[in-house]
């Protein structure tokens, strides 16, 4: 199914693809095992490129509709739009459809694209703290959702309201820092911790990047904090949890078939 949409722009077949898996499940449970999978790989491939299509001009339209207001909005308000920006461009980061292909979608540069590069890398510095705080892993845990926080999806799926709220709030303040210090991004989709922290050194004054980093790290590290106080009773989900209950899953998946 994901080959067939390699024509489609990454939304459309994103969201083509997942509504539908749901009908494939259905296969799957509904067909004798070896014959489902010829009816999926005859009839998968058909649907998702007839719902791709479909939908495609829309999604895209809605995609240019968003970047043009963005444009605007940097004009009259400046300092909202980086608030906003800097609140919702990390948390994308943190799901599967990508900050980058997001900010690449809707053509984001110049402070914009700026605001969502330091904005993902504030992102990583308070994950950084906030997850050693609240226990969510291991020293690897808090090691990999600090260079790539999808690897840890697992664990940010089972606790979003504690870490999508703390990096909303810093985020929004890291966007108002890049937004004070006018700082750019010339170039789309650079929307990533670490390659996007080495762009906006090389297209911005190295000491005005340098302070704008220390303080999108300070701010972050604050709310880190802040969250992990605010959040330290509140009922998470580990990453030993998730395991045992993927564990447990698996073994009733193969009960039935020895069965």
């Amino acid at each position: 199914m994901g080959v067939s949409l390699l024509k489609f722009k990454l939304l459309p077949a994103f969201i083509a693809a997942y509504i539908v898996s749901f009908l494939i499940k259905e296969i799957q449970k509904r067909i004798t095992d070896g014959l489902d999978l010829i009816v999926v790989v005859l009839v998968g491939p058909i649907l998702v490129n007839i719902l791709a299509d479909l939908i495609s001009p829309g999604v895209l339209m809605i995609l240019h509709l968003i970047g043009n207001t963005i444009v605007s909005a940097e004009a009259g308000n400046p300092y909202v739009m980086g608030a906003v920006l800097g609140a919702i461009i990390p948390l994308v980061g943190m799901t599967p459809l990508s900050s980058m292909v997001l900010t690449s979608l809707i053509g984001l540069v110049g402070v914009p694209m700026a605001i969502g590069a330091l904005g993902c890398t504030g992102n990583s510095f308070l994950n950084f703290s906030f997850f050693r705080k609240m226990k969510f892993g291991d020293s690897s845990t808090t090691l990999a959702v600090t260079i790539e926080p999808l690897t840890q999806i697992d664990i940010i799926a089972a606790n979003p309201i504690p870490i999508f709220t703390t990096n909303a709030i810093a985020g929004a303040i890291n966007g108002i820092i890049v937004t004070a210090f006018g700082l750019v991004v010339n170039v789309t989709g650079m929307a990533t911790p670490w390659a996007g922290l080495i762009v906006v050194f090389g297209m911005n004054p190295m000491m005005k990047v340098l302070i704008a980093v220390i303080l999108i790290l300070i701010n972050s590290t604050i709310w880190a904090y802040i969250g992990a106080w605010v959040f330290r009773n509140f009922k998470i989900h580990t990453v030993a949890e998730i395991r045992a209950d993927d564990e447990l899953a698996e073994k009733h998946e193969k009960e039935p078939a020895k069965a």
